[in-house]
């Protein structure tokens, strides 16, 4: 099962709306998947989840999408030239007791997205070195999809099929690399 992870807990996101529409991409192409949103985390995460303490939500995630998840894509939004403080707090929440090595080894693609021109590098950058420190090998084919308003509309359907073609292209080569390294 390979985990998407929709990195902002923003309501009516589009981070959310592309990691659905990844989710029947690998559907259609024989893989299970499962869509983590940072929306349904518990909104005191910063507290619930730290220092030692795990809420019964983050007990479920970690048993019921983390653990069984042989893979992680993760599209993180550009807040402030990098990624969203929930999705880093959402990593820090995994550290506590060494519930970060439950992810240790599973390789992860990154899918940038933003309104801009720049579809977030600086953060898929940002967001590598956190996951590198983790253990967890990057896919090198990051995806950043600027102008994601051009790309998805408001209901989440695909407007740009180029970008779609590209998305598909690059999950394709990942789920590829996967089986190369015996994880697929």
């Amino acid at each position: 099962m390979i985990l998407i992870i929709s990195g902002t807990n923003r309501p009516n996101n589009y981070s959310h709306k592309m990691a659905l529409q990844m989710q029947k991409m690998l559907e259609q192409g024989g893989q299970d998947s499962n869509v983590l949103s940072l929306e349904d985390l518990p909104s005191d995460l910063s507290v619930s989840d730290m220092f030692g303490n795990r809420s019964a939500v983050m007990e479920n995630v970690i048993k019921t999408l983390i653990t069984p998840a042989k893979a992680l894509m993760i599209v993180a939004p550009e807040y402030n030239g990098s990624y969203p403080g929930i999705l880093k707090v959402f990593l820090e929440s995994l550290s506590d007791d060494d519930d970060w090595k439950i992810m240790e080894g599973r390789s992860v693609m990154l899918v940038g997205v933003s309104a801009g021109r720049a579809g977030n590098l600086r953060g898929l950058d940002h967001l590598t070195s956190v996951l590198h420190y983790m253990g967890l090998p990057v896919f090198h084919e990051k995806l950043a999809l600027p102008g994601i308003v051009k790309i998805l509309s408001e209901d989440g359907a695909w407007i740009d099929q180029r970008s779609k073609a590209v998305l598909q292209r690059r999950m394709d080569a990942f789920i590829l690399s996967l089986k190369c390294h015996g994880r697929g």
